[in-house]
């Protein structure tokens, strides 16, 4: 399945306005490292991300 450039912006958006408070610490420490990634560097994740859960196991 290809991946959308804008259904990758929507998931970076979506992960740009978490409520910390919501989360466990390890998925605190994973939302507060992505924030400090570039946008170019946040694409390639989420695009790796999403071929990972589309992939057969």
């Amino acid at each position: 399945m290809a991946v959308n450039n804008d259904m990758l912006m929507e998931q970076q958006d979506g992960i740009e306005h978490v409520e910390l408070g919501e989360l466990s610490s390890l998925e605190r420490t994973l939302v507060m490292a992505f924030r400090n990634l570039s946008d170019k560097d946040k694409r390639s994740i989420l695009r790796y991300l999403e071929a990972l859960i589309h992939s057969p196991e």
